[in-house]
């Protein structure tokens, strides 16, 4: 948490000046001001309590792949919405993206070793 801490801290004090160098004349109504900071603390704040809590139950590595996932649902939303077209290079690239996170995730294998490791205490008794 500590780290997690430090780091918002960091990005905030990097940011602050240049937020101070791009301010509008317009003064933003408090309609924007509330989707702002309700965006800021519910969705962004939130979503990082979130994420931190999975990297302790599953570990960074395992965490770490929900970042490949979020082309996946641009897409998805852009096809909803927007009405976008899918392509086949994009379909191929939704598929490389797929199989690196069961890759990394090591569904296959840890199926594998789990039977491996039964058959061999199996033989032993």
């Amino acid at each position: 948490m500590d780290i997690a801490i430090g780091q918002q801290a960091g990005a905030s004090i990097v940011l602050l000046p240049l937020a101070g160098s791009t301010f509008s004349p317009a003064i933003p109504s408090s309609a924007v001001n509330l989707s702002v900071l309700g965006l800021s603390f519910l969705c962004t704040a939130g979503a990082y309590l979130i994420y931190f809590a999975l990297i302790q139950s599953a570990g960074a590595l395992k965490a770490m792949t929900v970042n490949f996932l979020i082309p996946i649902f641009g897409i998805m939303w852009g096809v909803i919405f927007l009405r976008e077209q899918v392509s086949l290079h994009l379909v191929i690239g939704l598929l490389i993206i797929l199989s690196s996170v069961i890759l990394v995730m090591d569904v296959r294998l840890t199926k594998r070793r789990k039977k491996l490791s039964l058959e061999k205490h199996d033989g032993a008794i």
